[in-house]
């Protein structure tokens, strides 16, 4: 029996996402072909003009490689405007029991295609078009053990379940913790922070009614210092710390700026909004020039967070008011309202707004070479996003002269070792990743690697993004071993510079579990995962939705290794914290539950 379709909330939730024609991925978990069918049904008959692509993935006769090769091809067959909506669906539901060893080759087929999937999600990020992948429940177990990196970057994800009222939407933004957790603060610098003031806190507030004064003094640091390292359980007591406390005009910039990025690290976008018009009404009632300066540059910042986790027409909205401000504070040829206007076509581009972010480019690249030059450095960076907005229309080959040119000038006015004509490098190598040429872009990592150790060093992190970037062009050919020793050697030099409880670090943690898995290494991703829960549990809780997962993953280790009395323990706590903290109707509670039945009825 197909789930109602038919209300006006089910309605509403599902045309949040496919009515808005927004570049990105979007993950729809669905349980039955033909209740697909009647949602692409029912958005054909709402947007007869919009081009709907339906392609088919069907692992045990097509691998990863040739699925995107298809896609390319078919967008290219399709128009441009309004923006494509690219279908990812199953051909045919596998329903064969994954222990039946004579289905031992498709499930391989299976683990290949996926994991494969989860090193291409750039390529596919880079496709002009909305992609909607749909996956079945046994589709998506796979996605959650082999392609978590594509999964945690769709944004928004949808579940349509047969015993539930209708459709469920949730955006996450965890497991992307790192893309915000950036800060002027090092770990050490922030861990010191910490040491040195939340014992002084705790005091105040024991001693004495803590004052807005105390705000200043131990509370921003503090939430500073938490967000630096990526510490969600230290931001929390922070802020529960200062409850009730009142900012005075002039802290109250930073104050909204600090809870907007907590909040965007819990989930909580409302929240996260609700800050960035406090500081917009700040932007237009503060008589302070100072006041009101900072929180244009805080509404940039909580703008990007926005945009980046999913959140575009807020973005947008958002991104437009600080245009005008920053046009009548500082003029519209500042760097500050240029780079404002930046930020605008970044968002326009991400919802596929194609033509509008390219005038917003192609305007702040003519003020900019008419006020500077055009080899300026403003001036080349403006060009280059010009380029990416060429490539997110899918003029491949423009967009690549584009980049290739900005590289040329970089390398005859700022010289070849320049950091920025390194990252040009970078750049064109990303384009040909995207393209699905990775040996070319094995090639251009491999020759600018060396110098970005020598220039910039081996710790700087625009080195240790190449380094992953190499990884992944690595994995896009098979050569695991290869990935696995490069994630090594990234994973040991953040944990010596940023440590090892560091967002960045843990991701590269992560990433190394896959590498492990993708090669059998069952106990040496038990060990990994073991380090990773122990980290996961002092910096975001025991019943993180993080930490549950990893529970997870080691229980599917230790299986895999026919440890099962150790795995049994782990699996119960991922399905019945998993009950309360993901709610039932989520995914991972029907997954986690499985599991654990299984290990009770093993012997």
């Amino acid at each position: 029996m197909l789930p109602s379709l038919n209300t006006a909330d089910d309605r509403q939730l599902l045309r949040r996402v496919l009515d808005q024609p927004s570049r990105g991925l979007v993950l729809l978990e669905f349980q039955t072909l033909p209740q697909l069918a009647e949602i692409l049904a029912e958005f054909r008959q709402l947007h007869p003009a919009r081009p709907l692509v339906e392609l088919a993935y069907d692992p045990p006769r097509e691998n990863a490689a040739l699925f995107l090769d298809r896609a390319r091809t078919r967008l290219a067959e399709s128009p441009r405007d309004p923006l494509p909506l690219l279908v990812l669906r199953p051909v045919e539901l596998p329903v064969e029991p994954l222990e039946d060893p004579a289905r031992a080759e498709f499930r391989q087929a299976l683990v290949d295609f996926w994991r494969a999937m989860n090193f291409r999600r750039e390529a596919w990020g880079e496709l002009p078009a909305q992609l909607l992948l749909c996956v079945d429940p046994a589709h998506h177990e796979r996605l959650i053990h082999l392609a978590a990196d594509l999964r945690d970057w769709a944004m928004p994800k949808l579940h349509l379940r047969p015993d539930s009222a209708g459709v469920a939407l949730r955006s996450e933004a965890l497991g992307a913790f790192a893309g915000f957790a950036e800060s002027h603060l090092s770990p050490a610098a922030a861990e010191m922070q910490w040491q040195s003031l939340w014992p002084a806190l705790e005091k105040a507030r024991q001693t004495s009614r803590l004052t807005p004064g105390h705000l200043r003094r131990y509370v921003f640091p503090l939430l500073e210092a938490a967000l630096a390292q990526g510490n969600l359980v230290r931001a929390r007591q922070v802020r529960a710390a200062a409850e009730g406390l009142c900012p005075g005009p002039a802290d109250l910039v930073r104050w909204h700026e600090l809870l907007a990025r907590l909040a965007v690290g819990e989930g909580g976008f409302d929240a996260a909004e609700q800050h960035a018009r406090h500081l917009l009404v700040l932007t237009e009632e503060s008589h302070e020039r100072s006041v009101q300066t900072a929180a244009v540059g805080a509404l940039i910042s909580v703008g990007n967070l926005l945009g980046r986790f999913g959140h575009a027409e807020v973005a947008e909205w958002l991104f437009r008011q600080i245009v005008v401000r920053a046009t009548a504070l500082w003029g519209p040829e500042n760097p500050a309202t240029l780079k404002s206007r930046n930020n605008l076509a970044n968002t326009l581009s991400g919802q596929g707004k194609h033509a509008e972010a390219e005038r917003e480019y192609r305007a702040v690249l003519g003020i900019n070479e008419r006020v500077l030059g055009a080899e300026h450095p403003n001036s080349l960076t403006s060009r280059n996003n010009f380029a990416s907005a060429l490539w997110s229309q899918g003029t491949v080959e423009e967009a690549e002269r584009e980049y290739r040119t900005v590289l040329g000038i970089r390398e005859r006015v700022q010289g070849p070792e320049h950091p920025h004509t390194l990252k040009s490098h970078w750049g064109v190598a990303i384009v040909l990743q995207g393209q699905g040429k990775h040996v070319e872009a094995e090639t251009v990592y491999r020759r600018i690697l060396p110098i970005m150790e020598r220039v910039q060093g081996p710790e700087h992190p625009d080195t240790l993004s190449c380094r992953n970037n190499l990884t992944a062009a690595l994995f896009a050919q098979g050569k695991h071993a290869e990935a696995e020793r490069e994630l090594r050697a990234v994973l040991a030099i953040e944990e010596r510079v940023l440590g090892a409880e560091h967002p960045y670090t843990l991701t590269s943690h992560r990433n190394l579990t896959i590498a492990l898995a993708d090669q059998g290494k069952h106990s040496e991703a038990e060990r990994e995962h073991r380090a990773l829960i122990a980290i996961e549990e002092r910096m975001l809780g025991a019943d993180h939705p993080e930490t549950l997962r990893s529970c997870f993953n080691l229980a599917i280790a230790l299986r895999n290794q026919g440890k099962n009395e150790e795995a049994k323990p782990f699996a119960q706590r991922a399905y019945e914290v998993g009950q309360r903290v993901f709610g039932e109707q989520h995914p991972f509670v029907p997954r986690s539950k499985a599991l654990w039945e299984q290990l009770q009825s093993a012997k």
